[in-house]
């Protein structure tokens, strides 16, 4: 007997029920104020398993990533949309958008994606303003949309980069970017700092919350951290 233990988020203070989406739990069901779910065992000729399952406080499903002043309440686990860049098919809109709707509704609602990942962007900018149309001010105040930026390599102007940001704004319907993700792939460039810089401006505009990096390297992430560069994260 193999006995597997899975600690699943608590209840959302918006929801009357609560359920798990794309996970093979079942049996998950309200009783008093907590829930219960019920073991569920699979039999195969080659073993047999045991599932038990723990339900963790809302408390410890959010985190907060920051850098001094700078910093944003999001979910532990993101929804990434890199699906939606094209590489699995066609993605029909209203099924993508409902189904982020349904992740939302259970508690996960950090979305994580980036300006080339295909409709990613304009699929936030529909289930945002969905949220805010029909579900309550508690749950919007939780939904955060984490985007990247990746220009090619080359000079970087202000006009540049704002223009860039201000796509990214209308796409997802925001008035402020909840975190800008930068990446760069040339770092014989050193470009990369122009346009941080350029960005914390926008920043300190507010239109963008906070600043972060993807798969920068531990000695950009010095030289840009030297330079004054609010950065809250590195994905990797």
């Amino acid at each position: 007997m193999t006995t597997i233990h899975a600690v699943i988020p608590g209840p959302c203070p918006w929801r009357l029920s609560f359920g798990i989406v794309g996970t093979p739990l079942v049996g998950i069901v309200k009783d008093g104020k907590k829930l219960q779910a019920q073991r569920r065992r699979w039999n195969t000729k080659a073993s047999r398993c045991q599932l038990n399952v723990e339900i963790a406080p809302a408390t410890e499903w959010r985190t907060v990533v920051e850098h001094g002043d700078d910093k944003l309440d999001i979910c532990r686990v993101l929804n990434g949309m890199w699906q939606t860049s094209g590489g699995w098919g066609k993605i029909d809109r209203n099924n993508a958008v409902e189904s982020m709707l349904r992740y939302a509704d259970n508690g996960f609602t950090t979305f994580d994606m980036a300006d080339h990942y295909g409709p990613a962007e304009d699929l936030y900018g529909i289930f945002i303003n969905r949220v805010r149309r029909e579900r309550p001010p508690e749950m919007v105040e939780t939904v955060r949309g984490l985007t990247k930026w990746v220009p090619p390599p080359g000079k970087m102007t202000g006009a540049y980069v704002r223009d860039n940001i201000e796509i990214s704004r209308k796409r997802m319907n925001v008035k402020s970017l909840d975190m800008l993700q930068f990446h760069w792939w040339e770092y014989s460039n050193p470009a990369y700092l122009d346009a941080l810089k350029f960005l914390t401006d926008l920043k300190e505009e507010g239109k963008i919350k906070t600043l972060a990096l993807t798969n920068f390297d531990t000695k950009r992430l010095q030289i840009i951290l030297e330079n004054g560069i609010p950065i809250v994260s590195n994905q990797s």
